[in-house]
């Protein structure tokens, strides 16, 4: 839990970044020899799932910069496939190509690359995800897709998803505002908050386990004394 939430206090100013969960679970262990009937409570981590949440939208001014109104994932096409992304801080390469922070490409409604040329002075982002170049419509919009109701999914980095299986989902509608970015929606204050407890309850149960193990060990000398 601890290097959980420490990453997740790392990545408070990573734009789209989803914030992990640890998940937990109580098991009981009934395979002591001898003892058919006896009873050992264990928990373990059950895995690391992300926190789908929105974050806070933030006004940049940049007209490459752009974040979603609600539901939905930018996807982008990485060279291990399909990922998916909220983090809408775009830029054009020297192809004239538009890409994530990472350099992979950001895809149109047809699923292909989005292009414009490298040269132009002016490219932005329209609310309906349309690319507008020089002030014009370049005739391409941005994937938005849902994953809502989608299961299997796994972070990848800071600020991308993916769908095991090699799944796509389906584009939906985009609402989008331009010239602002969706901040990590692991606030700092609540990140450290959080840290503070876990170490807290870390402190406590390391201290439970101390005080067993003294009692153990009085109880021995006792019993070798006798």
């Amino acid at each position: 839990m601890v290097d959980v939430i420490a990453n997740n206090a790392a990545n408070a100013m990573t734009p789209g970044f989803r914030a992990d969960q640890a998940l937990f679970r109580e098991v009981l262990d009934r395979a002591q020899v001898g003892k058919p009937n006896a009873a050992v409570r264990m928990t373990r981590l059950d895995g690391v799932r992300p926190d789908m949440t929105v974050g806070q939208l933030k006004y940049t001014g940049h007209p490459m910069d752009v974040s979603i109104n609600g539901k939905g994932f930018f996807a982008v096409r990485t060279a291990t496939g399909e990922m998916y992304t909220r983090a809408g801080n775009l830029k054009i390469d020297t192809s004239g190509q538009i890409v994530s922070s990472r350099g992979d490409a950001f895809l149109s409604t047809t699923r292909e690359p989005l292009r414009v040329d490298p040269t132009a002075s002016d490219v932005r982002i329209g609310k309906d995800g349309s690319i507008l170049v020089n002030g014009e419509d370049s005739g391409q919009r941005l994937l938005v897709v849902d994953l809502e109701q989608t299961a299997g999914l796994v972070k990848e980095g800071d600020s991308y998803l993916r769908l095991e299986g090699g799944a796509r989902p389906m584009g939906i509608e985009a609402n989008l505002e331009p010239e602002s970015l969706e901040l990590s929606n692991a606030p700092p204050v609540k990140s450290m908050t959080g840290l503070v407890t876990a170490t807290r309850h870390f402190d406590m149960m390391d201290r439970v386990i101390q005080a067993f193990s003294e009692i153990d060990r009085k109880a021995a000398e006792e019993i070798a004394r006798r």
